[in-house]
C-alpha cells in the first residue's frame, strides 16, 4: 500500500459526512447488468423490511425502483459509469440515479420532464394509457413511458439536472421522493407534489468524489447478519458478471466477510445515545486492486490498545503475522479488543498488504473509527 497514513483515508470521512447529511442508505456506481439491478432490489428490499416500512410505501419504492433502474440500463451511455442511491428524509424515501447522456438528447429530455411535471397524476394515468395502448412506440417514447410512470407511481415532481462532461455528452441526474400521502386540489384532482429538498446538484458531486476514488459501493446504516448477506451477495453477482479472477475474488470476500463482522460486532445500536450510523465501502481501480472500508463508532478509551495492535500487526511480516493469530487463537481468554484484534490480524494475512486506519473525534466519549484494507492479486 502506498499511502496508509490517516490523511489518506480523509475521502472516506467526506464521502461518509455526505452520505450522512443527505441521508443515504446505499449508493452504487458502476455499470449496470440486470444481475446488479436485481442485487440493488434485494438489498433495499431487505433494508425496508428490517425498518419495517409500510407495506404501500415498500410497493412504491420497489416500483419506482424498478423504472428507475431499468433506465439507468437503456438510455446510460456505454462508455461511463452510472448512479444509483436511495435515501431517508424522515418518512419519505428518496430515490437517485446519475448517468451520462448525449447532448442532443438534453432538450428533448427536458421537455419530457417539464410536461410531467406541470400534469396533475389523472393526467399522468391517461397519458400512461393512451401510450401503452399505441401500437408501436420508439425507444424515446418508451423512455418517456418509464418517467411518466415514475412521476405516477411517486405522486412527486421529477427534480433533474444536466452537468456538462465535455462537447458532446452531459451528466443526467434524476431525484425522485415517494410520498405517504397525495395531495388534492379544490377541484378533487391530485397534483404532483413539490420536493422541497435542497438542489440536486449534490448528486453529481457524490459520483464525482466515488468516481475519483474508485468507490462502487457505499451502504450506511445498521448492520445485521442479514445486511452482511445481502451485500455479499450483490457484490458476488457483480464479480461474477465481470469475470473477476477466481483467486482474487477469494480473497476479497474473505477481508469483505472479516470487515463486515467487525462492524457488526462492535457497532453501537440505533438506541445508545452516542450513535452513529456504520458503513461498509468498496473501492475497485484499474490495477483489480480492491478497497475493502468499514467504519463505526468506538469509545475514546478504546483507541490506544486498538491502535497499538493494529501498529503491532503492521509491522509483522506473513510468518510473523502466522504466529500472532496462532498465538491469539490459543489463548484461553479473549478479551474484546483482543477478539476483534483476531479479526484484523486475519484481514492482514488474507490481503498481504498493511491495514490503513484513522480515528475521527466527535466528542468526548467517542470517536469514528475507519479501517481500509487494501486486496490484490499476489502470487502467495
Amino acid at each position: 500500500m502506498e499511502d496508509n497514513s490517516p490523511e489518506s483515508l480523509m475521502y472516506v470521512t467526506n464521502l461518509r459526512e455526505k452520505m450522512e447529511k443527505h441521508k443515504f442508505m446505499l449508493a452504487y456506481r458502476g455499470f449496470f447488468s440486470q444481475e446488479i439491478t436485481k442485487a440493488l432490489l434485494a438489498t433495499t428490499e431487505k433494508k425496508l423490511l428490517l425498518e419495517g416500512a409500510d407495506t404501500a410505501i415498500k410497493k412504491k419504492v420497489f416500483n419506482v425502483m424498478v423504472e428507475c433502474l431499468q433506465n439507468i440500463c437503456k438510455h446510460k451511455d456505454d462508455s461511463s459509469s452510472s448512479l444509483f442511491m436511495i435515501g431517508k428524509l424522515l418518512e419519505d424515501y428518496v430515490l437517485y440515479s446519475g448517468n451520462v447522456i448525449l447532448k442532443n438528447k438534453k432538450q428533448s429530455l427536458t421537455n419530457k420532464l417539464e410536461a410531467i411535471n406541470s400534469m396533475t397524476l389523472e393526467d399522468l394515468k391517461e397519458l400512461y394509457k393512451s401510450l401503452i395502448t399505441t401500437p408501436s412506440f420508439s425507444e424515446e417514447g418508451g423512455a418517456g413511458i418509464g418517467l411518466i410512470d415514475i412521476a405516477k407511481k411517486s405522486g412527486s415532481k421529477l427534480d433533474f439536472q444536466f452537468e456538462d462532461v465535455n462537447d458532446s455528452t452531459a451528466y443526467f441526474s434524476l431525484r425522485t421522493v415517494i410520498k405517504a400521502h397525495f395531495e388534492k386540489n379544490e377541484d378533487g384532482s391530485s397534483p404532483l407534489a413539490e420536493n422541497a429538498a435542497s438542489p440536486i446538484s449534490y448528486v453529481h458531486e457524490l459520483y464525482k468524489e466515488m468516481d475519483k476514488n474508485n468507490i462502487i459501493l457505499i451502504y450506511e446504516g445498521d448492520f445485521t447478519q442479514e445486511i452482511t448477506k445481502i451485500v455479499l451477495s450483490m457484490t458476488e453477482r457483480k464479480f461474477d458478471a465481470e469475470g473477476l479472477d477466481s483467486t482474487l475474488k477469494k480473497k476479497v470476500f474473505n477481508v469483505m466477510v472479516e470487515s463486515l463482522q467487525n462492524i457488526c460486532k462492535y457497532q453501537y445500536s440505533a438506541e445508545n445515545p452516542d450513535y452513529v450510523p456504520s458503513i461498509f465501502m468498496i473501492g475497485h481501480n484499474s490495477m483489480d486492486e480492491f478497497s475493502i472500508i468499514s467504519g463505526n463508532v468506538i469509545a475514546n478509551a478504546s483507541i490506544p490498545p486498538l491502535q497499538a495492535r493494529i501498529d503491532q500487526i503492521n509491522t509483522l511480516d506473513k510468518e510473523g503475522l502466522k504466529a500472532l493469530y496462532k498465538q491469539v487463537r490459543l489463548s484461553s481468554t479473549i478479551s474484546e479488543v483482543g477478539g476483534a484484534g483476531l479479526g484484523f490480524i486475519d484481514m492482514a494475512r488474507k490481503s498481504e498488504n498493511k491495514l490503513a486506519y484513522s480515528f475521527d473525534k466527535i466528542n468526548e466519549r467517542i470517536s469514528f473509527f475507519t479501517l481500509l484494507t487494501l486486496v490484490s492479486k499476489k502470487e502467495v
